[in-house]
């Protein structure tokens, strides 16, 4: 695979995405364009663009997309399980929304991990560093790779160093998985003696302590003993209750939110009586936070509904009332317009393919309701019941709708096909579908409604539309468009665009936010020449950024001999810390062994507009 050297001589400062925040906790990287201050429960109207998202003048994509409503927000936050699909069973797709894709990430065999990765790990968080990309890769990458629990004290002590160590290492300990990181989990969440020993204060940071409790939500999906989490209810409930909030003066509506969003992480396992007692209790007391409108603030209601979608599921309800409370908001014009996206977005999760006043009323809702953004959400929780009539409704909708809306409702199409897809066991996509959608794509001039149904079509794995998607692609215009269009193609298995796919690789390598699509895409492809590059651009790039996309791309397709030179990477402290870090992120997701990242059970079906400064918007939230 050859790169233009041009590229690489060039000033890797000057980043085309000027509003994309620094990598996070542990090098997780979004991408620019996904966050954005929140707006007090606002509903969605024009909304202020920032520089850097698509649409915006200078990046070439045709008229504006609202930043509130732009469907690549929707796909950023939920794709992995799309990607990632094909090392999921049919009732784990059904769960987490996944679609077709080749499973990228080369997991690293687990002899390898345990001998060489870990202890390499483990060293380098006991010499110490005040590196933040060096510590908090190391951190998230060592909990990533399951280590036994005598390796937790090394994450834990962490705890106590500074903010952002602290709350990174909260948060591992949840990605651990360790059944040694329970109680201190809970000690941190609960702000007792312990858990302000632990931290070396008084009190447990309110940062420290929401990270602990999104680190609990995450620990539990790794776990079946709905026994255990029975147990956690009752401490939940007191941080979400009333008491809590007029008595602990060090409570937040971040601790609040991320007490909810462990709610909605519980996941309940089926077959037995602490399982049904599990959810039971836990939709009761959801609807009851929900039934109390005049006393919760918008944004804790919003996630609160969320968390009723995530926790029923499919399932039975037990109460018998979360459709009809749903349904209800649905109908409030009062109801603010986060918590209308929330019910959207949950009826989506709990809806049954013979519920047609369900299908009657979210149609209602995609055509007349009071949020733009929750009109456009109905399109895919429409797509996510999979029936005859809702495929028979998109269908219908979709020539005849405006633009926007269009697009919005063909990734609803391409959601809907791939459940059925599921569901049936086929492989073959729905042909009247694809072509409805192709036609639809061959009218399109804008580039930002073109990438929507590029996308559409690449989650539909509808391969007579690669040619066309092949051809949008302009590698010397770096544009998150030309990038969805190669995330497209590598969905759709398009091999014979994989020369076009490296052509943007080679115009956009200080353009992080394009590179790591077209990596990915690459990855997705099979391209063999794509690893050997990724680790040379790693030892001699100095952006934080563009070392984050490449960290990420390494990790989905990376394989044993990448990981060696990485191990010397790191291992080496004559190397920059920056490029030590980022080689341990890389190596974390290399080895990472379970079937999806541990971000996308947070990230999939969360309300992303009802933003929180340690959820997702202040640019360090533990979704960025």
């Amino acid at each position: 695979m050859k790169f233009c050297p041009q590229a690489l001589v060039a000033s890797l400062s000057l980043v085309l995405f000027a509003a994309a925040p620094l990598p996070g906790h542990g090098g997780f990287y979004r991408g620019p364009g996904t966050t954005k201050p929140p707006r007090a429960g606002a509903g969605v109207t024009s909304g202020p663009k920032q520089p850097g998202t698509p649409g915006t003048q200078g990046n070439q994509g045709g008229a504006p997309i609202s930043f509130d409503d732009a469907w690549y927000i929707w796909w950023e936050y939920n794709k992995d399980g799309y990607l990632y699909r094909d090392r999921l069973s049919a009732n784990e797709v059904e769960a987490v929304g996944g679609t077709k894709g080749t499973g990228p990430r080369a997991a690293l065999k687990r002899s390898y991990v345990e001998q060489t990765v870990i202890p390499l790990l483990t060293q380098v968080l006991e010499k110490g560093s005040n590196n933040r990309e060096l510590i908090s890769g190391s951190l998230i990458a060592l909990a990533r790779l399951k280590p036994k629990d005598d390796v937790i004290p090394t994450i834990a002590r962490y705890l106590a160093e500074n903010q952002e160590f602290s709350e990174t290492a909260a948060l591992a300990l949840g990605i651990s998985g360790s059944k040694a990181a329970l109680p201190i989990l809970l000690s941190l969440a609960t702000d007792d003696k312990e858990g302000a020993k632990a931290t070396g204060q008084d009190r447990v940071h309110y940062r420290t302590r929401s990270f602990a409790l999104y680190g609990l939500g995450i620990w539990c999906q790794q776990h079946d003993d709905n026994y255990q989490k029975l147990k956690l209810l009752p401490m939940l409930f007191k941080i979400l209750g009333k008491e809590s909030r007029r008595r602990d003066k060090n409570l937040r509506q971040d601790t609040e939110v991320a007490a909810l969003q462990a709610l909605r992480l519980l996941s309940p396992s089926s077959g037995d009586t602490s399982g049904e007692l599990l959810r039971r209790d836990t939709i009761e007391f959801l609807l009851d936070y929900v039934g109390k409108s005049d006393k919760q603030a918008t944004l804790l209601r919003s996630h609160a509904v969320s968390a009723l979608g995530g926790v029923l599921g499919r399932h039975e309800d037990p109460t018998g009332k979360t459709m009809n409370v749903l349904l209800d908001i649905l109908g409030d014009r009062r109801a603010q317009a986060w918590v209308h996206q929330s019910a959207v977005m949950s009826l989506g999760r709990i809806g049954r393919e013979d519920d047609k006043e369900l299908l009657k009323r979210l149609d209602l809702y995609m055509r007349k309701g009071k949020d733009r953004h929750a009109r456009h959400l109905a399109s895919i929780s429409i797509g996510r019941i999979g029936s005859d009539a809702a495929r028979e409704l998109l269908l219908k909708r979709l020539p005849k709708a405006k633009t926007q809306d269009r697009t919005w409702i063909a990734l609803g199409l391409g959601v809907l096909d791939d459940v059925r897809r599921t569901r049936s066991g086929s492989r073959t996509a729905d042909k009247t579908i694809g072509d409805s959608l192709l036609n639809v794509a061959r009218k399109v001039k804008m580039k930002a409604n073109r990438s929507g149904l590029a996308i559409a079509l690449g989650i539909q794995g509808y391969r007579p539309s690669a040619p066309m998607i092949s051809a949008w692609i302009q590698p010397s215009i770096k544009t998150l468009f030309n990038a969805y269009f190669a995330e497209s193609l590598g969905l759709l298995g398009a091999k014979g665009a994989q020369g076009t796919i490296r052509n943007l690789a080679d115009e956009s390598v200080r353009h992080p936010a394009v590179f790591s699509k077209a990596v990915l895409a690459l990855g997705l492809l099979r391209d063999p020449a794509v690893a050997p590059f990724l680790v040379d651009q790693l030892r001699s790039q100095n952006s934080a950024l563009v070392q984050a996309s490449l960290a990420q791309a390494l990790g989905n397709v990376g394989g044993e001999r990448e990981a060696d030179q990485l191990v010397e990477i790191v291992g080496d402290r004559k190397q920059r810390d920056l490029v030590r870090g980022f080689a341990a992120v890389a190596l974390g997701l290399m080895g990472e062994p379970t079937k999806l990242p541990w971000h996308y059970r947070l990230s999939s079906g969360i309300n992303y507009l009802a933003q929180t400064e340690t959820l997702v918007g202040g640019g360090n939230g533990v979704l960025e």
